[in-house]
């Protein structure tokens, strides 16, 4: 999650692209995790916990945006890019999905 100076369409501030996953996707995302055990250990969990993270940060002014992630796509773009595929991995792909949609 990285906001990389990013402008939402038609506004003045950046824009925090938030990796939004697929629940059905969510077991295919734990069992390719370097950082498995860094992972809430279901959606649920992590449903609960982003929305809070969202929350908080549109309290401190910033500007959210889901950015929807299939994992599989994920899990290639590393393998391709000689990545790991564990959170600052993850966060670099968001980051390119959201500026590809905000650039």
């Amino acid at each position: 999650m990285k906001t990389d100076d990013l402008k939402g369409k038609g506004q003045d501030q950046p824009v925090l692209g938030i990796g939004w996953y697929k629940e059905s996707q969510w077991n295919l995302l734990l069992e390719h995790a370097v950082d498995r055990e860094d992972l809430e250990q279901t959606y649920g969990e992590w449903l609960e916990g982003i929305l809070e993270g969202i929350e908080n940060f549109s309290k401190a002014g910033i500007h959210c945006e889901k950015i929807p992630i299939d994992v599989a796509e994920m899990i290639t773009w590393c393998k391709d890019n000689g990545y790991p595929f564990d959170g600052p991995s993850r966060s670099v792909f968001i980051a390119r999905k959201t500026r590809h949609i905000y650039g």
